[in-house]
């Protein structure tokens, strides 16, 4: 709910406020202000291929004006399987390791960001225990901010790809991540900030 202009968090957690657009916490802890005064707040986090690389591993300790970036190499590989990522659960409470989900009451998610170089870079909603089948990208093809309809998220979306597209109406999600996806023929190096998420 929302009061006052500030939105509380799903859930039922409603010590959780948003009362800005986007903050991140010195430990990690996001706080993205959504549609219909809700409030989607987590952990950041950051993750990779087995033979890829990734700066800082975590954001537990990212400190004062905390930001959420990473630097690193997506390795390449036979199968364009080595990914490297950065994000946040959507639906975690202050303090908490477990993680639960939230349903975007929104028509697109709109995410904000800063690249250094030409590499790719995808959106990824996840569902809890996501597998294959529960995990929808959408590729970033512009500037930020980028707006996708949340009808544009594939469990494919790549070129060539015969996925599911994803329904708010369906299920809910348990984060929003960066992505960069790798490939066949070279290593991929990166340098990128998740700066915004707006369920709207």
């Amino acid at each position: 709910m929302q009061t006052g202009g500030v939105a509380t968090g799903t859930g039922g957690q409603v010590g959780v406020v948003c009362d800005r657009p986007w903050t991140v916490g010195n430990d990690g802890f996001v706080r993205a202000q959504g549609a219909d005064g809700a409030c989607w707040h987590g952990y950041a986090f950051t993750g990779k291929g087995t033979a890829s690389t990734i700066m800082p591993e975590k954001f537990s300790q990212c400190g004062a004006g905390c930001m959420l970036c990473a630097d690193g190499t997506v390795a390449k590989s036979a199968d364009s399987s080595e990914v490297a990522f950065l994000g946040f659960n959507i639906n975690q409470s202050p303090g908490a390791s477990a993680t639960t989900t939230a349903k975007p009451t929104g028509t697109a998610l709109t995410v904000s960001f800063t690249k250094s170089g030409t590499f790719p870079l995808r959106v990824q909603i996840l569902a809890k225990n996501a597998t294959a089948a529960s995990r929808w990208c959408a590729e970033i093809t512009g500037t930020s901010p980028a707006t996708i309809p949340y009808a544009m998220f594939n469990t494919e979306c790549w070129e060539g790809g015969a996925g599911t597209a994803y329904n708010p109406a369906m299920g809910e999600i348990e984060a929003v991540m960066l992505l960069i996806p790798g490939n066949t023929e070279t290593d991929v190096a990166f340098s990128a900030c998740l700066t915004g998420v707006k369920d709207g």
